[in-house]
């Protein structure tokens, strides 16, 4: 919702915002492709409990969400922010 409210905002009265980054928000037209099922599973799986299992599904949705290529990955510092 909040990404349909920017939007709104930067259309209608782009002179109340200095700037305006969507990220993971889009338009709701229904001929835009849907989630990967991979996604959806991620998604909406169960946050874990305990952190070394959090650490492990973090790296594993932003595997899914960086898709083939796009961001490096870097799974190591990623798993450094225990320290």
């Amino acid at each position: 919702m909040g990404g349909a409210i920017g939007q709104e905002l930067a259309v209608h009265h782009p002179q109340r915002m200095r700037s305006f980054t969507s990220i993971m928000s889009t338009t709701g037209n229904p001929t835009l492709p849907p989630p990967t099922p991979e996604a959806m599973a991620v998604l909406f799986s169960p946050t874990p409990t305990t952190f070394d299992a959090y650490m492990a599904h973090h790296a594993k949705v932003w595997r899914v969400l960086r898709g083939p290529g796009a961001f490096p990955l870097d799974e190591a510092r990623d798993a450094d922010a225990r320290n």
